[in-house]
């Protein structure tokens, strides 16, 4: 007699007996060749049970009769110790009660097939989680149990891992001090920390769904548009940025990465803002001279100048002697532009060795160099949204002139040792004390890189063309250093003294008198401060002519003196160059050239172009 065998019911509950094979009598067919066909379908039906994937058991009168192979795996008991125990005493506690019911239940036929997911305890104390299903199977009258249960540890214990992880960002997320969002698609904010809800000074109902542009103004929203819309297209960046919040300038270091869903697809866009208002505050460079401060009418003519310059967001190139503040008007320039919310970073070209000089502008990737350990951001890809001035940029080498050039045709360039391309929307303003024309005769400047940065130059003049400038450019430093030195306040000045500064021909230009005040600030002892020059190059230094009423003389006669003298002295100022004797005069080159050849200044071999 063979052994028992179940069928299911296919959920309905619908009982199903199994048959006596009976033999036709009409047929042919002997009765060996039916039960034959019989034993290798319930072969093929016990193999496919025994290696199934699924565990499978089967209870009678609320008994394991029969399990497969994978289902001892499962609980951890060999097939022999499972057969005779009750199913609820092999799971944990808590769910026992709940097996037990859904056996009755199905036995009664009043609970139809469903999933089920429980907690077993195995053989060796460990704990696993299944997912249960039991149907109702009859064999001979007698009512019976078919289960099918399928480990999903592995399932559970990744969605607790992922719940944990969900937990410490959520807790990461709201317990932060920096601002942290989240942006969709649209640039629309969807999530929101609640730093950021204090910082602005309004709870998330009223953020999300906002845009920039709708929260701080179209100036400020349009920058950040543009620097996420780049995000957007996979592109991570970093920026500092400006902005004022509830009346106040604010300034943030502000980190924005592409949002990707679980395909790897970008979905909106991460972002955390850090306030550096306090660090940016205390790290802050003195300011330049500004409007107010600058009365002379040819200084209120470059500011004004600069200004018009800085709506426009294109290359300018600042000339002037050292020391003339070519830094500050560059500041200036920034203050006045659509940048000003952004930074501004400054790099002396002539301070730096060509080995670390492109390291400084673009910046290096590990073991780009010996030492070079770690990544360094250059001072463009952390001028990003603002200005970064190339001071002395007739310094700077050869090849790095050709990697300039290419940054400015493409913006964009590639860190020391790196392979990726980095683009960078920043504005760039180069200064030099040099005849840049004169350079590029020589070959020591790239003819390609002066046209490309040529496009508006603004000459600073000299502290000697504008003297009308040294009582507030000395009340202004004044300020600034006794602030630096933590005096208790600024001493008054000798009497005569403002007038032996404007009298002075400063060579050294702002720079030296920024020197002077120091060094009388430094030994003043109290009572009025004494200012000392170099008394050599002071008054006695200038050059004098004096007129007297024709006597012998025509009015043209002494006429052509005068114009003689002073492009005598002008030459002589500037070791013989005709351009800078042209600009100190504030005439063309060609009037030069006219009046040299006509008093018979022209053969001079000491003069140059």
């Amino acid at each position: 007699m063979r052994k028992n065998r179940f069928e299911g019911t296919g959920g309905h509950g619908s009982a199903e007996t199994t048959r006596p094979v009976t033999r036709d009598p009409s047929t042919d067919a002997e009765p060996q060749t039916s039960e034959l066909g019989v034993n290798e379908s319930e072969a093929s039906y016990r193999t496919l049970i025994e290696n199934s994937l699924t565990g499978i058991c089967v209870q009678q009168d609320g008994r394991l009769s029969y399990v497969n192979q994978r289902f001892a795996d499962i609980f951890g008991y060999s097939r022999e110790e499972l057969i005779g125990l009750r199913l609820w005493e092999l799971v944990a506690p808590e769910h026992s009660d709940l097996v037990k019911q859904r056996h009755i239940e199905r036995l009664a036929g009043q609970e139809p097939i469903k999933q089920y997911e429980m907690t077993i305890l195995t053989r060796d104390g460990g704990k696993k989680y299944l997912a249960v299903w039991f149907s109702l199977i009859r064999h001979g009258g007698r009512a019976g149990i078919l289960g099918n249960v399928v480990d999903i540890t592995e399932l559970k214990q990744a969605q607790e891992a992922v719940k944990e992880s969900e937990q410490h960002f959520r807790t990461l997320f709201e317990s932060a001090p920096d601002s942290i969002f989240t942006k969709d698609l649209s640039l629309r904010y969807t999530h929101v920390n609640p730093a950021m809800q204090d910082l602005l000074g309004m709870p998330e109902k009223e953020l999300v769904g906002k845009t920039d542009i709708e929260l701080f103004g179209r100036r400020v929203g349009s920058h950040l548009k543009r620097m996420e819309l780049r995000v957007l297209s996979g592109e991570p960046l970093a920026a500092q940025h400006t902005r004022t919040l509830q009346g106040i300038p604010t300034a943030f270091h502000e980190i924005r990465v592409p949002m990707r869903n679980s395909a790897g697809e970008i979905v909106g866009v991460y972002g955390i803002s850090r306030n550096i208002t306090d660090l940016k505050r205390g790290l802050a460079p003195p300011r330049g001279t500004s409007s107010s401060e600058a009365v002379s009418a040819v200084m209120q003519a470059t500011l004004t100048t600069a200004r018009t310059a800085a709506k426009k967001d294109g290359i300018i190139l600042i000339l002037g002697e050292s020391g003339v503040g070519k830094d500050y008007l560059a500041r200036y320039i920034h203050q006045h532009s659509e940048r000003r919310d952004g930074p501004f970073f400054s790099m002396n070209c002539a301070a730096l060795p060509p080995e670390l000089a492109e390291s400084e502008l673009f910046g290096h990737e590990p073991g780009a160099f010996t030492g070079a350990t770690g990544r360094k951001r250059g001072l463009l890809e952390l001028a990003e949204g603002g200005t970064l001035l190339l001071n002395e940029i007739g310094d700077l080498s050869l090849p790095l002139q050709a990697k300039l050039l290419t940054f400015l045709d493409t913006r964009s360039f590639t860190r020391l040792g790196g392979e990726r391309s980095i683009a960078v929307n920043a504005r760039l303003v180069a200064a030099t004390n040099k005849d840049l024309e004169s350079d590029v005769t020589q070959g020591r400047f790239r003819h390609d890189l002066y046209y490309r940065i040529n496009v508006l130059a603004i000459r600073v003049p000299p502290l000697r063309e504008r003297r009308e400038d040294v009582p507030g450019l000395v009340d202004h430093i004044m300020t600034e250093l006794v602030a630096q030195m933590q005096l208790p306040h600024p001493p008054a000045l000798e009497s005569n003294t403002l007038t032996t500064l404007k009298n002075y021909r400063w060579p050294g230009n702002v720079r030296e008198l920024r020197n002077v005040l120091e060094r009388g600030l430094m030994l003043w002892e109290g009572g009025p401060l004494r200012l000392t020059v170099n008394e050599e190059i002071s008054v006695q230094g200038e050059s004098l002519f004096n007129v007297r009423f024709p006597d012998a003389q025509t009015l043209h006669d002494v006429t052509d003196e005068v114009i003689r003298t002073l492009c005598t002295e002008a030459l002589k100022r500037t070791a013989g160059s005709r351009r800078g004797a042209a600009d100190l005069l504030g005439i063309s080159r060609n009037s030069l050239y006219r009046y040299m050849k006509r008093l018979g200044l022209s053969g001079d071999s000491g003069t140059r172009d």
